[in-house]
């Protein structure tokens, strides 16, 4: 019995001690160091979490956000009429959509135009109105008065007015006509509350599908990315929630390094993901690297519906707001460096991929 025992006790020492030893070097592997293109989900706790409490990131961006969605074209698209006040002792913004003129034959088919305005203040778009429809004109007069409550004067400097003029349509999708933007920024003694009166020439505006935070720094021979959170993501327009994903990809010289994917976010419009990603990069090198990013929708066929993308970059940039981000984060190194971005759409014209 003595040998059975020990022989058991022996038996059961070389279990605990090869559990023992499994357990230190999933300890050790834990702790290794990772790689020079390393993808965390942990946000860098006192960098960006002080910089989402504090940055304005809003005043950085609205502006070049507006450069983005305007292109110019040389077909007159008409002009539109219309006037803003602001009451500071109710913090309400009050906007009157006053008329039209000259618009473009829309219909093919039928040569008419039925005309309506949206209204909204960007970037947040939380608040967005519309006005009649006027049938069968190219010269409509509303008169709609529309108000937008909780502005402060402060907040209202950094709000662009956005009036996106369409075509009515019973049967097909409402074709875009044209758009115009008023920076308040730009408005001198607004908070007077007199009655301003503009008249602006309609140009073509990129199709809105949404908004996308970042935040972007380099140090100690990295490229960080943080996807923060994304607004009012559509695809081709239509106001459906989707199950959206981002997916990043660092290249270099055109060349992809590392591509890393965020979480799904269900049934959202306005998904939050604070995920970070990073990829080695020397500091006399940054203007070689660009950064791709991707909102996609979890369609659960095939690879997805992609919903917008913006390129990070010095030369390849897909807009302004891209560019001086990326420009910001080479000039300040440690600093991060967070900014709304208008997503941009992907145009197949013969083939080639255009952006919008």
């Amino acid at each position: 019995m003595d040998i059975i025992l020990k022989a058991v006790l022996g038996t059961l020492g070389a279990v605990i001690l090869l559990f023992w030893f499994q357990y230190i070097c999933r300890s050790s592997k834990k702790k290794a160091p990772q790689s020079e293109d390393s993808t965390s989900q942990m946000v860098p706790r006192i960098r960006v979490t002080e910089y989402l409490e504090n940055g304005d990131s809003e005043a950085l961006s609205a502006l070049d956000m507006c450069e983005d969605i305007l292109k110019d074209t040389p077909q007159f698209l008409g002009t539109i009429k219309f006037s803003v006040t602001y009451d500071a002792e109710t913090s309400v913004l009050k906007v009157q959509v006053i008329e039209a003129d000259r618009l473009p034959e829309c219909d093919t088919i039928v040569i008419t135009c039925d005309p309506y305005v949206k209204v909204s203040l960007l970037p947040e778009r939380n608040q967005e109105f519309q006005t009649r429809v006027r049938k069968g004109t190219f010269h409509p007069k509303w008169m709609d008065i529309f108000y937008f409550d909780g502005l402060s004067i402060q907040k209202l400097q950094h709000q662009v007015l956005q009036l996106f003029v369409y075509d009515y349509d019973t049967i097909s999708r409402d074709d875009p006509i044209g758009a115009v933007l008023l920076p308040f920024s730009e408005v001198t003694n607004l908070s007077n509350g007199q009655c301003k009166t503009f008249t602006k020439e309609l140009k073509v505006a990129a199709p809105d599908c949404g908004d996308l935070q970042t935040i972007i720094w380099w140090s100690e021979l990295e490229i960080n990315v943080v996807v923060t959170k994304g607004r009012q993501l559509r695809i081709r327009g239509l106001k459906l929630k989707l199950d959206p994903y981002v997916k990043v990809t660092f290249l270099k010289e055109k060349k992809v390094i590392s591509t890393h994917k965020t979480k799904i976010v269900k049934n959202t419009m306005n998904p939050n993901f604070n995920e970070s990603f990073s990829c080695s990069a020397p500091v006399d090198r940054l203007n070689d690297y660009a950064v791709e990013i991707e909102v996609m929708h979890n369609s659960g066929i095939g690879k997805g519906d992609l919903v917008g993308r913006i390129v990070l970059a010095d030369k390849d940039a897909t807009g302004v707001s891209e560019r001086n981000q990326w420009q910001k984060m080479v000039a300040f190194p440690g600093e991060s460096i967070m900014q709304w971005h208008r997503l941009k759409q992907e145009i197949r014209v013969k083939g080639r991929k255009v952006l919008s």
